[in-house]
């Protein structure tokens, strides 16, 4: 509004300076045309005396002010000239015509220069520069006046129409500066304008997501600082056992029992760092472009799971028609440990535990089945939560198992489904989509 008012003003000023000029060049052009036609007047009907007197006689009554003017004859003569002219030296070359700015004296002047068609008589009239400055303010009275109201009002009306537009604003942000650090409930704005609604509901959803993140955060720890409370209890009665034993069978079974609850502690711990490693992969590991080695993980993973399925006897058999998918190498690695550590758990002595992939379509589809008691159908939902061991109390298993599988399969975009295994137990299948 500023810009336009200052642009308007300077077009205002602009526009009505250039008409004072044309008013005052169309004056000096008006004298120089009245002097040419009073001196042609004279002299054709001078009959006697002399004509320029007379001519001087009538210019004189006319109104040249404070122009200065020359009259010249053909020969160069000077026929008439005001007072302060020279009588010698012209005020433009004697063959021009129009305008043309002269100094005279060290004044600028603007000169016009009129003649007779033959130019037997050529008039040349002159007016002070300065003097025809005409002094005209830098924004006109009434459009300074109207335009400076016009703001003010606009102005006015905007100032409380935004401070009353920004009330539900101030409102949330003095409600958001007052919240404690675990204050997640809904932002309350009365009436707030439609343009602010996706900004509330924006922060309304951050908060419920911010406020689910922090009760699963919160079971997480409690649930963990549980499962972690118990193996070191044990530990530490085991301990005062081994310590008061009154033979060496009897310290011999409480450091075993000190070992196996040290195991315990140590798998928690483990499992707690795998679950904590892939969920900070999510979306900082670009992984579509790895390719993963089935039969490589596999043989790592029975590097360590080995010895648990001999000494339970069981049977293990692999068949990996579809050797390579597209992942994170470490992710894939606990997805298939966790699956056949809990196949080889919960698989009787002499059991059986079956793990192979083929490719189906686009999709790479892993499958781990096993011969043990398998999880109820309706309960199979719930297997995938965070230390839920689904009512089972064996020592080895701690609930965290299939948590971690199941963020593996959310970072890797895939899909798991638990059902019922050809072989009596539970059957895992992972299916893999195509990358690419």
């Amino acid at each position: 509004m500023l810009t336009g008012l200052l642009c308007g003003s300077l077009a205002v000023y602009r526009a009505q300076a250039e008409g004072r000029d044309r008013v005052v060049d169309d004056r000096v052009q008006r004298v120089a045309e009245e002097i040419l036609k009073a001196v042609q007047e004279e002299l054709a009907a001078a009959t006697l005396g002399d004509p320029s007197l007379q001519a001087q006689a009538r210019i004189s009554t006319a109104e040249v002010g404070h122009h200065r003017y020359q009259v010249w004859l053909h020969q160069g003569k000077t026929l008439l000239r005001s007072r302060s002219t020279s009588a010698a030296q012209p005020l433009l070359p004697i063959d021009f015509s129009g305008y043309k700015e002269v100094a005279l004296e060290g004044t600028s002047y603007r000169a016009y220069s009129a003649a007779t068609s033959d130019r037997d008589i050529v008039v040349q009239v002159a007016e002070p520069t300065p003097e025809r400055s005409i002094k005209i303010d830098l924004i006109p009275s009434e459009y300074f006046t109207f335009t400076l109201a016009s703001l003010g009002v606009m102005f006015g009306i905007t100032g409380v129409l935004v401070k009353q537009a920004f009330k539900p604003l101030d409102a949330m942000a003095e409600n958001l500066l007052h919240r404690g650090p675990r204050d997640v409930d809904k932002v309350v704005v009365k009436d707030p304008p439609q343009e602010i609604l996706p900004i509330v509901r924006s922060l309304d959803s951050l908060f419920g997501r911010i406020g689910y993140a922090m009760s699963v955060e919160h079971r997480f720890t409690s649930v963990a600082a549980h499962e972690l409370k118990t193996p070191l209890a044990g530990i530490r009665a085991q301990a005062q056992l081994a310590a008061k034993a009154s033979d060496a069978q009897e310290l011999q079974d409480s450091l075993k029992s000190v070992i196996l609850g040290v195991d315990r502690a140590s798998r928690v711990i483990d499992q707690l760092i795998d679950l904590n490693r892939v969920e900070s992969a999510q979306d900082t590991i670009e992984w579509s472009a790895l390719h993963v080695d089935l039969q490589n993980v596999y043989d790592q993973v029975i590097d360590e799971l080995g010895p648990k399925a001999a000494r339970k006897s069981l049977t293990l058999n692999v068949s990996f028609n579809a050797e390579h998918l597209r992942g994170l190498d470490f992710a894939i690695y606990m997805l298939l440990r966790n699956l056949i550590a809990n196949a080889i758990l919960y698989s009787p002595m002499g059991g059986r535990v079956d793990v192979s992939s083929h490719q189906l379509g686009d999709e790479i589809v892993l499958t781990v089945g096993d011969s043990g008691p398998g999880i109820p159908a309706q309960a199979r939902d719930r297997a995938f939560e965070k230390f839920n061991r689904l009512g089972r109390n064996g020592s080895d298993g701690v609930g965290l198992g299939l948590s971690i599988v199941a963020q593996v399969v959310h970072l890797h975009q895939a899909k798991i489904a638990l059902s019922d295994s050809p072989l009596g137990g539970l059957q895992a299948q992972v299916v893999f989509p195509k990358l690419g």
